[in-house]
């Protein structure tokens, strides 16, 4: 499962094919200024960050999620959980507008898939590319550093601050936000199973496979952030394209 960010952040890649689009969003916060989390100037509080985090999944995942925040080229732990859910905001600074992604992972989750997105990030922190991200990543997976999961996996995505990117060779460029979403990752299931369309699609559940498992993405009514507000991304569903 190559999710984080995805995409990975991380992951940040368009996932099963599909176009992300929408702008960056300006936000207020706690100090009363108004900025964007996905500009270098936009470096939130910890408190901030936090909250940003939060916005990934509903109150029913985040209130005994655990949170980490980056921090001078690492994560960290700045809340403990009572669930065993994790919530975190991935970020790639070699874009611009740098790539947001705020991301809540189940247990199983937050033992596999976070661990490959938070070396990701880390990585994209110090301007690596993506064609020496994957040797880490592909070598970490070898010695054991990182291992694949072995139970059903969920990510959800479904905060409105998302600013996420695509990827192609080692050129990357910011595509906004998508739909708010949950990632479903099933170790040893196979697209067989699934009753599909020539798009990979079985209504609002676009699948991706490898020899290893299934992933769904599965699109939601509402960002988790603003339940009282529809998703309008599919009016806007272009991606901005462009490379670094």
């Amino acid at each position: 499962m190559r999710a984080w960010m995805i995409a990975p952040l991380l992951i940040l890649v368009t996932m099963a094919g599909q176009p992300f689009g929408l702008a960056a969003r300006a936000d207020r916060f706690d100090d009363g200024s108004s900025r964007d989390a996905s500009t270098p100037a936009g470096r939130l509080s910890d408190a901030d960050e936090i909250a940003l985090a939060l916005t990934a999944a509903p109150a029913s995942i985040t209130a005994g999620a655990a949170v980490y925040i980056f921090r001078d080229g690492k994560f960290a732990k700045v809340r403990d959980g009572s669930t065993g859910w994790v919530c975190a905001v991935g970020r790639d600074p070699r874009v611009k507008p740098i790539a947001v992604a705020p991301q809540c992972y189940n247990p199983e989750g937050a033992r596999t898939s976070m661990q490959e997105g938070m070396l990701r990030a880390q990585l994209w922190s110090r301007n690596v590319s993506n064609t020496e991200i994957q040797r880490e990543v592909d070598a970490a997976f070898q010695r054991g550093t990182l291992q694949p999961p072995s139970k059903p996996v969920m990510i959800y995505m479904m905060s409105s601050h998302q600013v996420l990117e695509s990827f192609q060779g080692d050129s990357e460029w910011t595509t906004g936000a998508w739909h708010p979403h949950i990632m479903i990752y099933l170790p040893h299931a196979t697209a067989d199973q699934f009753a599909l369309d020539e798009q990979n699609q079985a209504g609002p559940v676009s699948v991706s496979s490898d020899a290893k498992g299934v992933q769904l993405v599965v699109i939601v009514p509402h960002w988790a952030d603003s339940p009282a507000s529809p998703d309008v991304a599919a009016d806007h569903h272009d991606a901005t394209t462009g490379a670094r």
